[in-house]
């Protein structure tokens, strides 16, 4: 029979794309899934590691460890009749995995209801899908062959896990399928269980120090699935830290934009009946999508003084001209200030990943869309730099409106400069269309648009 070879992308998102459509095929309901700050845990322990060092630059990995922008799988929904009872319905099938099962790049299915409540012992490869949505992130400080644990967050790996809704172009939350609500004792109890089932299946347990209880440095070496055992026992948390002396916060002040200034603010409170120094190191660098940092385009190093229980705002601002031509495609900076009180020596971290947005092409259909008829199309777009660039050009797609793709060369466009252009499209497919449009430079990564269309068919027949 024949074929038709059919240009495509590469990474998660295409590669989700493939499996839906074979799967619905074979008459096995698939959707894509969308998981922001997907961890990807390489050692098992359920533990995304994250380096700094005394200037509060994001170090260049230490462990293979790393928090991804965001992660796409396919759910199918199966019956598992090699499960016990209540593990059928959505599976999570992932295309590109990341890490090797059994010595081969696969990925599940592994059912999502084993997921939510840390039942790992399942297959196929719950553990890593568990640790994609739901692992702990610690940021360690290094200091030559030294490290110190800065800070535990257990909320930022697994959020906003999204699919599109039935019927419609909305984006549905399906995060609580996944895990019970962040900080709750539902949550940390199936993070325990997850882990001890992990440590049961033979992996080596990583060590920790439990929170001191009386006195300076009273310590003991434990388990961390027996430091978490005790400390949920208590009701309180598994990872905490010597008690925090001051609390630092940072905050976008505006939106931050593609060819606009950031502006940030850096809340620092104290938060004990005592005077403090405190040493305050900022550090602004790009981050890859796939949490890889980049050299720092932008540190400094503060001095702050802070009355007892008072709290400071410290405001300030990067210009475009400071970071534009260290960005990449993924237009992503990691904002970092790391604080060192100078009696007890205790250090508090604050970051932040600042993704700008860009600007997006308005589409403006000007007729009735009718199949093998012409209709006029205004698309308007403006160059969000302030510099002019070059070589732009607007290519337009869209399956059944325009075969293959639709190149229109715009030349030069000035800073900041708003245009637009008319043009006419002729579809070939009647039925509910999607129009896709994208602006490209030398210079700003591709801005993009697209409407949706419902092509009728030609009033004499097709």
């Amino acid at each position: 029979c024949g074929f038709t070879v059919v240009a495509a992308g590469s990474g998660c998102v295409m590669g989700c794309a493939t499996p839906s459509s074979v799967m619905r095929c074979l008459g096995i309901p698939t959707r894509a899934v969308t998981n922001f700050n997907s961890g990807h845990d390489t050692d098992g322990n359920l533990i995304i590691d994250v380096f700094y060092d005394k200037t509060g630059q994001l170090l260049p990995r230490k462990s293979k460890d790393s928090v991804w922008n965001f992660h796409v799988w396919n759910e199918c929904w199966m019956a598992r009749r090699d499960l016990p009872a209540g593990y059928g319905g959505w599976q999570v099938l992932d295309a590109t995995p990341q890490e090797r099962s059994n010595g081969l790049y696969c990925c599940g299915p592994a059912p999502v209801t084993a997921i939510r409540e840390g039942d790992v012992q399942h297959r196929y490869d719950a553990p890593f899908v568990f640790s994609m949505v739901n692992a702990d992130r610690v940021a360690w400080l290094l200091s030559g062959t030294r490290k110190e644990k800065l800070h535990w967050d257990e909320n930022s790996i697994g959020i906003h896990i999204s699919t599109k809704d039935v019927g419609s172009q909305d984006r549905q939350d399906i995060t609580s399928a996944y895990k019970h609500p962040e900080g709750s004792l539902e949550e940390r109890r199936a993070f325990l269980k997850a882990l001890t089932a992990w440590s049961r299946a033979g992996a080596e347990p990583e060590t920790t120090r439990s929170p001191a209880r009386s006195g300076a440095g009273a310590v003991a070496a434990t388990t961390r699935s027996e430091a978490m055992s005790t400390a949920l026992a208590e009701g309180g948390s598994p990872v905490a830290l010597t008690e925090a002396q001051l609390s630092l916060q940072l905050q976008l002040v505006e939106s931050a934009e593609i060819g606009q200034d950031l502006h940030l603010m850096l809340l620092a409170r104290n938060l004990e009946a005592a005077r403090k120094e405190v040493k305050l190191s900022r550090s602004t660098q790009p981050v890859l999508h796939d949490g890889t940092p980049r050299p720092p385009f932008w540190q400094d190093t503060h001095y702050l003084s802070l009355d007892p229980r008072e709290e400071k705002r410290i405001s300030w601002r990067i210009a475009y001209g400071q970071y534009g031509r260290h960005l990449g495609e993924d237009q992503q900076v990691q904002v970092i200030a790391l604080a060192e009180e100078n009696t007890s020596w205790q250090k508090m971290l604050a970051e932040k990943t600042v993704t700008l947005a860009r600007p997006s092409l308005t589409l403006s259909v000007l007729a009735p869309v009718v199949v093998n008829q012409p209709f006029p199309l205004h698309v308007e777009f403006i160059n969000p730099l302030p510099q002019p660039v070059d070589g732009c050009v607007l290519v337009v797609e869209g399956g059944g409106l325009v075969k293959g793709q639709a190149s229109i060369e715009l030349g030069s466009l000035q800073a900041q400069e708003k245009g637009g252009i008319k043009f006419q499209l002729t579809p070939y497919k009647s039925g509910p269309r999607q129009l896709h449009a994208t602006l490209t430079s030398s210079l700003f990564p591709p801005i993009k648009g697209w409407k949706q269309l419902e092509v009728a068919p030609h009033p004499g027949g097709n």
